[in-house]
C-alpha cells in the first residue's frame, strides 16, 4: 500500500539525498558549464553575518523599531538603519525596495534573535546566536532559511495583523519544495561537471548556465510529481504550464537568499551590470562558492577568519575595530562606546554617557580598560585611562541601592554587637554614618530579621513600600518639650531609641542637618528654613501634630505661629540722601543719562530728595559740581 502522506520537508530531503547520485541520463541532461562571464558579483557569507550582527545590534541599541500599520519599518528609521549598516548613499530608502534587508529581518526573527511584536520590532537581549562561532552561524542561517515556511525568497509585503497563514495553504509548502528542488539541482550540476572533467570532457570553470539550471529544475520538478491528479491541478494553477516551480521564483532565490547567504557568486553578460540594485539585470551564470559546496555536502567546511583584527584606542577617545574581528568583540564594544560607523574598520567613540551606560551594564572603568588593553595588545593612552578613572569617580558620587536594607543602631554598643552577629552569618553591612549601615539587596529582609532575632535582638521593621496604613507607624512617635539649654526651642524626644527613618525624613525639613550626638530641636531658624523651602505654616503644624504623641502642646503651636508671622527678609544698606532746592532741579538731573543711573528718588516725599549708594556718592558730587550745582554738607 503506497504511503500518500505529504511531508514536504521529509520527502524533499529524501529526494535531495537521491539526487546526490545522479543517473547517467541525468548527468547527460545537466551539462550546464558556462564560459566565464563579463562581470561577477562575489558572495561573502562572512560579510552577510557581519551585517546581520549590525542589524541586530542596531535594534538592541534602539530598544525597538516602530512598524507602520502595513508592517513596514518607518522610512526615517530605515534610513538610520542603512547608515548603521554602512549602506552606500543613493540606494533604496524604504524596506519595501530593499529585499536583502527585509530578508535579514525575517531571518533574525526565524533565528529567534528578534521578535515581531504588534507595531514594533525588538531584539532578544539574551539571544545565543551571535555567541556561536562564525561557521556555526553561517550554517544555522542557511538551515533556518531552507526549513522555515514563513520566510519569503523575495521582499513581499508583511502579513497584516490578524492575517492567518492558512489563507495561502498551497504557497508555503511549495516554497519548501522549490528550495529543496533548486538545492538538489545545484548539487547535481556541480557533481556532473566535476565528473565530466574527470572523464576528460573539458575543463570545469565552476561557472554554470542559469538558463540550463532553470530547465533542469523544471524537469526535476515535473518528474517529482507523477500523480496525474496532481499534474492536472498544477496545470490549472499555472495556466497550462506543467511545472509547479515558476522560473522567476528560482531566479529570485538564486540572486536573493543563495547569493546573500554566500552560497553562489553571480555572473552577468553585461560588464557594467550592478548586482547590488534590487531591480538589476538577471544573472546569466552562477558559481558555487566554498561555502556553497560545504552547505550542499560537496566539500569540507572552509576556514573562516573571524579573529586577528585589532582594537586601536586613540588619544581623542576614538576606538578603531580593525577587520577581521569577532562579532562578540563588537557586541562588547557596543556596551560602553557609541558606534560611529565604518566598514573594514568600525569606529566607536568613548563618551561620558557611553561609559555610564556601560557601568549600568556591569562595565566599570577597570573592566573597560582591561578589555581595551587586551584587544589592543598595549596600554591605553594615559589621558584615556585617567579620564576613565575620573568618570568612574564622578558616576559614584550618587549611588542608588535598589531594594536595599538599612540597619539603624541606637548607640555604639548596639552597632558593635549587631555587626558581629551579622558577620558570623556572612553578612557584611556597609557603614552609612555613625547610626546607620547598609545591607546589600542580595540579602532578603526575612533572612536579616531572623539572624538578628536568633541572636536576641528584636528589630523594629519599617517596610520600604508603605501603604497609607503602614505610614501611620510614624504617628505619635515623639514628644516635643521646651528645651532647658536653648531658649525658645523644643527638644524632640522619640519614644523608641531608634526612631523611624520616615519620621526623621519628615522632621528633616524643620530641623536641618544635626551634628552627631546632638538632639533634634524645633527652632525659629528651622521653621523659617522650612517656610523658605515652600512649606506653609499649616503644613508645618499638621506634620508636627501627626508625629506628636497626643495633642500638640499649645506653647509649641503658638511659637510656630509667631515664628511664621514675622517670617520675611530685610536688607540694610548704607546710602547718602541728596536734597535739592527745587523739584525742577531733580527732574533735570533724572533726564541726564550720565547721572540719572545713580539717583533713586523717594516717591511721595514732601521735599525733592534722592538716595545714592554710598559707594557712588563721591562720583555723584563731582558730576553735580560739573553742572554748577552747589553742594553743602
Amino acid at each position: 500500500m503506497r504511503n500518500t502522506e505529504k511531508r514536504p520537508d521529509r520527502n524533499a530531503t529524501q529526494a535531495m539525498e537521491k539526487s546526490m547520485h545522479p543517473s547517467p541520463r541525468a548527468r547527460a541532461d545537466l551539462r550546464i558549464v558556462a564560459p566565464r562571464p563579463a562581470s561577477v558579483a562575489l558572495a561573502s557569507a562572512s560579510d552577510f553575518q557581519r551585517d546581520l550582527s549590525r542589524y541586530w545590534r542596531y535594534v538592541r541599541g534602539k530598544g525597538e523599531l516602530g512598524l507602520t500599520a502595513r508592517g513596514w519599518i518607518y522610512k526615517t528609521v530605515f534610513k538610520s538603519l542603512l547608515a548603521a549598516l554602512n549602506e552606500a548613499p543613493g540606494g533604496p530608502d524604504s524596506e519595501q525596495e530593499h529585499p536583502r534587508l527585509f530578508f535579514m529581518r525575517q531571518l533574525l526573527i526565524g533565528l529567534r534573535e528578534m521578535v515581531n511584536q504588534p507595531g514594533a520590532l525588538t531584539a532578544q537581549p539574551d539571544g545565543r546566536f551571535f555567541q556561536l562561532p562564525l561557521p556555526a552561524r553561517i550554517k544555522q542561517s542557511f538551515e533556518t532559511w531552507r526549513d522555515t515556511l514563513e520566510m519569503a525568497d523575495v521582499a513581499s509585503a508583511p502579513k497584516q495583523a490578524g492575517q492567518s497563514r492558512a489563507l495561502l495553504p498551497n504557497s508555503l509548502p511549495a516554497a519548501i519544495k522549490t528550495r529543496m528542488t533548486v538545492l538538489r539541482a545545484l548539487a547535481r550540476a556541480e557533481k556532473t561537471a566535476a565528473l565530466e572533467q574527470s572523464l576528460g570532457h573539458g575543463t570545469h570553470t565552476r561557472w554554470m548556465s542559469v538558463a540550463a539550471l532553470l530547465d533542469a529544475v523544471a524537469r526535476a520538478d515535473t518528474a517529482g510529481h507523477p500523480d496525474a491528479a496532481e499534474q492536472a491541478t498544477t496545470r490549472s494553477l499555472h495556466a497550462g504550464h506543467a511545472r509547479l516551480i515558476d522560473r522567476s521564483a528560482v531566479l529570485s532565490m538564486l540572486a536573493g537568499p543563495l547569493h546573500w547567504l554566500g552560497l553562489v557568486d553571480l555572473g552577468y553578460d553585461n560588464p557594467d551590470a550592478d548586482a547590488a540594485t534590487p531591480a538589476g539585470p538577471l544573472p546569466a551564470a552562477y558559481r558555487l562558492t566554498d561555502t556553497g559546496l560545504w552547505l550542499l555536502d560537496l566539500a569540507e567546511a572552509p576556514r573562516y577568519v573571524e579573529s586577528g583584527g585589532r582594537v586601536l584606542v586613540q588619544p581623542n577617545f576614538t576606538i578603531l575595530a580593525m577587520q577581521p574581528i569577532s562579532d562578540r568583540v563588537l557586541m562588547d564594544l557596543d556596551q560602553f562606546a557609541d558606534l560611529q560607523g565604518g566598514d573594514r574598520a568600525t569606529t566607536y567613540q568613548l563618551t561620558r554617557q557611553s561609559v555610564y551606560r556601560g557601568q549600568r551594564a556591569g562595565w566599570d572603568a577597570q573592566r573597560i580598560a582591561s578589555f581595551l588593553e587586551a584587544h589592543q595588545g598595549a596600554p591605553l593612552p594615559p589621558n584615556i585611562r585617567r579620564t576613565l578613572d575620573e568618570w568612574q569617580a564622578q558616576h559614584h558620587r550618587i549611588v542608588f541601592h535598589r531594594d536595599a536594607r538599612v540597619v539603624q543602631f541606637a548607640d555604639d554598643a548596639a552597632r558593635t554587637a549587631i555587626t558581629d552577629v551579622l558577620a558570623r552569618a556572612g553578612i557584611e553591612p556597609v557603614a552609612l554614618g555613625p547610626a546607620h549601615a547598609l545591607v546589600e539587596s542580595g540579602v532578603p529582609a526575612a533572612t536579616l530579621i531572623k539572624t538578628l532575632s536568633d541572636a536576641g535582638w528584636m528589630p523594629e521593621v519599617s517596610p520600604a513600600r508603605q501603604t497609607s496604613a503602614e505610614r501611620d507607624e510614624t504617628e505619635g512617635c515623639l514628644r516635643l518639650v521646651l528645651s532647658e539649654e536653648t531658649p525658645d526651642s523644643f527638644d524632640v524626644k522619640f519614644k523608641q531609641p531608634t526612631p523611624s527613618l520616615f519620621a526623621l525624613g519628615q522632621l528633616a525639613a524643620l530641623t536641618g542637618p544635626v551634628a552627631p550626638g546632638q538632639p533634634l530641636q524645633i527652632t525659629a531658624a528651622g521653621v523659617r528654613a522650612a517656610l523658605s523651602a515652600g512649606m506653609t505654616m499649616d503644613e508645618i503644624l499638621a506634620t508636627l501634630a501627626h508625629l506628636h504623641d497626643g495633642p500638640l502642646p499649645l506653647p509649641v503651636e503658638q511659637h510656630i505661629r509667631d515664628w511664621a508671622r514675622f517670617f520675611g527678609r530685610a536688607t540694610a544698606n548704607t546710602v547718602c540722601l541728596f536734597e535739592f532746592s527745587h523739584q525742577d532741579v531733580l527732574n533735570n538731573l533724572l533726564d541726564d543719562d550720565a547721572i540719572a543711573c545713580y539717583l533713586r528718588p523717594i516717591e511721595g516725599s514732601a521735599q525733592p530728595v534722592a538716595v545714592v549708594d554710598a559707594a557712588h556718592a563721591d562720583a555723584v558730587r563731582e558730576m553735580l559740581a560739573e553742572r554748577g550745582i552747589e553742594i553743602t554738607a
